[in-house]
């Protein structure tokens, strides 16, 4: 697997998963380093030619403004749940248990603000009168 030393900042093919250091002359010189005190400054990791990804607050607010909830009272607690989990502040339960909470607002609002399903027979009748039969 392709790795990145932490030392040197060179490319190398790493044999174990818990290689972090392209060879044994970083590997004891970080030692040596961390030994003595000394701050080493670490190579940056490269920028990613990704564009940024959307916030969550983005897509819910899309979501919403598409279902008509956004003013709704559901529609605000799921932008308050979104705002929450986009700011990370939360140890990892508490994002955990937030997210699950998203979810199953999210499914609730997306059931009770959903165009209902035309009844067939309806439909039916409908499309014969449209069609002149």
């Amino acid at each position: 697997m392709k790795r990145t030393c932490r030392r040197c900042g060179a490319d190398f093919n790493a044999a174990s998963t818990k290689a972090i250091y392209c060879g044994s002359i970083c590997r004891k010189a970080a030692f040596r380093a961390r030994a003595s005190g000394e701050v080493v400054d670490l190579p940056r990791p490269a920028v990613s030619d990704r564009p940024p990804a959307r916030s969550l607050v983005e897509s819910v607010r899309t979501e919403l403004a598409g279902l008509g909830a956004a003013g709704s009272p559901e529609g605000l607690a799921l932008m308050a749940l979104a705002e929450r989990i986009d700011m990370r502040d939360d140890s990892a339960a508490a994002l955990a248990a937030a997210v699950r909470e998203f979810r199953a607002q999210l499914g609730a609002v997306r059931l009770s603000h959903s165009l209902p399903e035309p009844d067939i027979i309806d439909d039916l009748a409908r499309r014969r009168a449209d069609s002149g039969a």
